[in-house]
């Protein structure tokens, strides 16, 4: 389990050595929380406004985006 979520957070370079990914992470990070607010929200236990989970979705979505992009572009 820890090597697969090391995996996860770091990125292929071109020595091989992996490296920590600080927009994989903050992408995870934010999609987790947005995640959590949108699940709280729909169970009625605390509202949360569309205007605070649409960015985060929005923030998420293009870190994890930049991540994969750079690495299917590449250099």
């Amino acid at each position: 389990m820890k090597q697969f979520i090391k995996d996860i957070f770091s990125e292929e370079t071109p020595n091989g050595a992996g490296k920590f990914s600080s927009k994989r992470f903050m992408g995870i990070v934010a999609g987790l929380l947005a995640g959590a607010g949108a699940i709280v929200t729909g169970f009625h236990w605390y509202d949360v406004s569309p205007q605070i989970l649409n960015p985060m979705w929005t923030f998420s979505g293009a870190m994890l985006g930049v991540s994969i992009l750079k690495g299917v572009v590449g250099k």
